[in-house]
């Protein structure tokens, strides 16, 4: 039985995050039953956990893709309704005296990846090696080509306010000592590295039109479901993900590179990136993008966004 909804973002651009600083979601499930609650507002550090697990039965969640899909293969009942390309700032940074000017250069090098053993999923590793992996494929190299140095992080996945996001700290001093060539970075903390350090950016992959290139952690960014809240209440889900689309429609260039959507070629990406964390032991096992992708709540969105009036389902879900 649910008897209460949840929502839980990823530090990163989201629609979610874009929906509740607009006031959309609060005036949409404001005064309904049960009240929507974001997951990083609770005091308890056992619920915050339920963003990496979703073990949390009335939880949707907006992020990056490796701890979804890390839940998912050790058998959490999520399903996937609906993926966002994300657009972040994401880039492999060298010194200015390396003479690492572009990917090719990086062939024979070091690079530093974070390693956070401590974490449930550590998804810090997984972004970056994925980072140095889709840079090094612009040049037609693989991550054969370079030595790869595992540099100790210690932070933790969660502060007594919510979710640590990435500082890179570790990897920056690697490489203002010169102990690494390169490292990845991604966002406004990705930015204040490449600042402090006058870092040469090798590869500004961010920006890359090829979503194959920019494929990492946030691109595409997934939005999950419990299963037992789409079986019991698909009509919240609609809902919520109706207020997505509004949202994102609302904020011009920004909002459409967050907009949700469920098409071939958003599952392609997705399904090329869960085959390299497979490869490469972040995840468990195989994930079928095909049963756990359910397309039927965004079709119903869709139209809930464009026409507030259709009769939205609340009946269980039978499958």
């Amino acid at each position: 039985m649910i008897d209460g909804l949840w929502y839980t973002c990823c530090p990163m651009p989201t629609a979610t995050a874009l929906a509740a600083r607009a006031g959309l979601l609060e005036a949409e499930f404001g005064h309904g039953e049960p009240p929507l609650r974001r997951l990083q507002d609770t005091a308890g550090r056992r619920l915050l956990t339920h963003h990496f697990e979703h073990g949390l039965a009335g939880l949707i969640r907006e992020g990056g893709n490796v701890s979804a899909l890390w839940a998912r293969a050790r058998g959490a009942p999520t399903r996937l309704v609906a993926l966002a390309w994300g657009r972040q700032y994401q880039a492999v940074l060298a010194r200015p005296d390396s003479g690492i000017t572009a990917p090719a250069d990086l062939a024979g090098r070091t690079v530093g990846v974070p390693c956070s053993p401590g974490r449930r999923v550590d998804v810090p590793a997984a972004a970056a090696l994925r980072g140095f992996e889709r840079a090094l494929h612009t040049a037609g190299l693989g991550l054969a080509d370079v030595r790869v140095l595992t540099i100790p992080d210690c932070s933790d996945e969660i502060t007594a306010t919510g979710l640590t996001a990435e500082d890179h700290r570790s990897v920056a001093a690697a490489l203002a000592t010169g102990t690494v060539d390169a490292i990845w970075v991604r966002g406004q903390a990705g930015e204040a590295v490449r600042d402090a350090l006058g870092a040469v950016e090798v590869a500004a992959l961010g920006d890359h039109p090829d979503p194959f290139v920019r494929a990492g952690d946030g691109t595409p960014i997934l939005i999950t479901v419990h299963a037992d809240l789409l079986e019991e209440r698909p009509d919240l889900v609609i809902r919520y993900l109706a207020v997505l689309l509004r949202a994102t429609r609302r904020c011009g260039e920004t909002g459409r590179a967050l907009e949700p959507g469920l098409d071939g070629d958003r599952l392609a990406v997705l399904a090329e990136q869960s085959a390299f964390l497979e490869l490469h032991g972040f995840i468990d096992g195989h994930v079928d993008l095909g049963t756990w992708a359910d397309p039927r709540p965004l079709q119903c969105a869709g139209e809930l966004a464009a026409d507030p009036r259709p009769t939205i389902p609340r009946q269980r879900n039978r499958r």
